[in-house]
């Protein structure tokens, strides 16, 4: 096993592939490692805290987790997009309230990376999706409702249903969706 500071070099290499083993490996070295990282997030070279977000998906405690949503408001697109998939690892149920907001990114892969992470974490984040998608001025429902209709549990089947003919088509496929996933599609016959 290398030392700290060897990962670290590698971490920031400019080189993906060894940046990723680097990843991969950070987190055996436990909390000196964390305190880097801490630091790292917060650098003025946003390849250093893409690669510093990606290295804190490997650990799974509540002082990364807390990282990775603070990683949520980062001003660069590619470092949201990371914390987002890196909450999908750890399935935290406590950034679901970060998570719902970050369903509002104006980067639309970070927006669609937090309702992945929601619907890994699963139903835990179905009371408080049914509390976005009924926000009809909300411009994350559609993505709250694919969360919703892939997580497909039975408390949704009211907004399911409030949803069908949903001006946004998007959102009324997803409330399709949601419902065949449930068992409750429905089939309409001309008579």
């Amino acid at each position: 096993m290398q030392d700290l500071d060897f990962c670290l070099s590698e971490l920031f290499s400019d080189d993906d592939n060894r940046a990723e083993l680097a990843a991969q490996q950070i987190s055996s070295f436990g909390d000196t490692a964390l305190l880097t990282l801490q630091e790292t997030i917060t650098s003025s070279n946003s390849d250093v805290r893409w690669w510093s977000v990606r290295a804190l998906a490997e650990f799974n405690s509540q002082a990364t987790n807390a990282l990775l949503v603070r990683s949520l408001e980062d001003s660069d697109p590619g470092v949201r997009q990371c914390a987002a998939h890196g909450l999908g690892t750890q399935a935290n149920p406590n950034s679901i309230p970060d998570l719902i907001n970050a369903l509002n990114d104006e980067d639309s892969l970070a927006s669609r990376l937090a309702a992945n992470a929601l619907i890994t974490i699963g139903e835990a984040s179905v009371l408080p999706l049914i509390g976005l998608i009924n926000a009809p001025d909300s411009p994350a429902r559609f993505e709250g409702m694919r969360a919703l209709a892939l997580i497909a549990d039975e408390r949704s089947v009211p907004t399911l249903f409030e949803a069908l003919d949903d001006d946004a088509i998007l959102v009324d496929y997803w409330a399709n969706e949601g419902l065949e996933r449930l068992g409750i599609g429905m089939t309409f016959f001309s008579p």
